[in-house]
């Protein structure tokens, strides 16, 4: 269960109290203020109103399990729904104060620095030092250790994991001469994909697509120069995975290629990531064409607006790509091969590939909410026929009931309505409505208005006028 749909159900079971305690109120109005037993706490009994006066029984409120939401820390013996809504709605409000904290904290240090969130993970720093006949990989905590490895190997690189020790990044950034603007946008919290030149090394940002349920995406920072590699990631990710089993195995080119095509190699892997996001998207895109087409809903609106907000998502980290890889594809620094540009340009058809699919997504969107409501529209105009014919069928017998519903006494006048002394009048006028309706309705399936086609009667095809040919 995801948190919105936990935070739904915790209010839920919120109302649900609320509604037990205002009945038992009424049961007991000596005591106003007692509050029933919780089903939920132990030795309680069952509430009393779990069946309904009318026989249909009502859904039990249950607490919802947060056990797979990791934003929400359950505190031991925590049970009751009203507890679960307060907490969730108090840790979001600590979020959101602390988020703005350290964006306001950012903001005023000066240019350069390394500001870090508190409660960021822990970093940890792996380093895969490999060549054409050796690949070796460290676990460094000691950050005085690294010095060691550096110059070993043709190709070191450094990962580096949580980014909640400033001192680290920092010393990472005096030992290998990294700019310091480029380490602040390594720790903000939000930077589009970009490709910067520095005296001796690029910083690289892309963002890679994380989530299973909803579209989410996380920051890697590349610093690439003559023979190292570092990349820094908010926390640990699935994405290159195949790339420690192309390193361990010696498998393709990737341990005689060079750093240059091992950070080809990450870049690939990243935007890669979108793949199956965009594979997904479209499933739903037709799934949900299909329910238009065949009976709109009135969520229908909101998930065609859930799936642009995704496709923009996904635009905005994949579109400021492209001139990223132009930049590495105009390097002037001979870090990066000529063989290795040839793959840059592949990976660039990739993401127009990406944006293609995308534009094209966005403008099926487009299409599918012009199809909801052309579908509203014509239930619409379904509807309206009905009521129209319904609201003439009652104009002549609201005339009918209105003039005979006027107060005149007959025997103040014999012009005063006499048929109400007749001991027929009464059945006379029921015959005359019911006949008047007949008739309207005989009239307007003549027109074919309502009811079957005259074909099922044997009537042939509806008259049509003859159209007059020209003189």
């Amino acid at each position: 269960m995801d948190f919105a749909r936990a935070l739904a159900e915790a209010v839920r079971c919120l109302r649900v109290k609320l509604r037990q305690r205002q009945r038992q109120r009424r049961r007991n109005p000596a005591q106003p203020h007692a509050r029933p037993p919780d089903p939920q706490l132990p030795g309680a009994r069952p509430p009393e109103d779990s069946v309904a006066a009318d026989g249909h029984s009502r859904r039990s409120c249950q607490a919802p399990s947060f056990s797979g939401i990791t934003s929400l820390d359950r505190p031991p013996g925590l049970e009751e729904p009203t507890a679960w809504a307060r907490m969730a709605f108090r840790q979001l409000r600590r979020k959101k104060d602390k988020e703005q904290g350290l964006l306001q904290a950012q903001r005023e240090a000066p240019p350069g620095s390394v500001v870090t969130d508190p409660e960021a993970p822990r970093t940890a720093m792996r380093v895969y030092c490999f060549g054409p006949d050796s690949a070796e990989e460290t676990e460094v905590r000691d950050i005085a250790n690294l010095p060691g490895l550096v110059g070993k190997c043709p190709v070191l690189w450094i990962q580096v994991e949580g980014l909640g020790d400033a001192d680290t990044i920092r010393e990472l950034g005096r030992l290998f001469e990294l700019h310091d603007l480029a380490l602040e946008d390594v720790v903000s919290g939000y930077q589009r994909p970009k490709a910067e030149e520095y005296e001796d090394h690029y910083y690289i940002v892309v963002r890679e697509a994380t989530g299973d349920g909803r579209l989410g995406t996380s920051q890697v920072s590349l610093f690439l120069g003559k023979g190292f590699l570092i990349t820094f990631r908010q926390g640990p990710g699935e994405a290159w995975n195949k790339i420690y089993e192309r390193i361990s195995r010696e498998m393709g080119r990737i341990r005689t290629g060079g750093v240059d095509y091992l950070a080809y190699s990450l870049l690939d892997a990243s935007l890669d990531t979108y793949y199956p996001v965009i594979e997904k998207i479209g499933e739903v895109i037709q799934g949900l064409e299909d329910e238009i087409i065949a009976q709109p809903e009135q969520g229908a609106m909101a998930r065609i607006h859930g799936i642009k907000r995704n496709l923009l998502d996904v635009r905005r980290a994949v579109w400021p790509f492209r001139e990223a890889i132009n930049t590495l594809q105009r390097d002037e620094e001979d870090i990066i091969t000529e063989e290795t540009r040839r793959y840059l340009r592949d990976l660039a058809d990739h993401t127009f590939q990406l944006v293609d699919l995308v534009e094209a997504y966005r403008e099926i969107t487009s299409g599918l909410m012009e199809v909801y409501l052309t579908s509203v529209g014509n239930r619409t105009n379904e509807v309206m026929p009905v009521l129209t014919i319904i609201s003439t069928l009652f104009i002549p017998l609201t005339f009918i009931a209105g003039l005979y519903g006027m107060n005149f006494r007959p025997e103040a006048s014999p012009w005063n309505m006499p048929e109400l002394s007749s001991p027929y009048g009464y059945p006379v006028v029921l015959v005359v409505m019911g006949t008047t309706a007949m008739a309207l309705l005989l009239f307007f399936w003549r027109k074919g208005w309502i009811g079957v086609s005259r074909r099922f009667w044997g009537l042939g095809k509806p008259k049509q006028r003859r159209r007059r040919g020209p003189d």
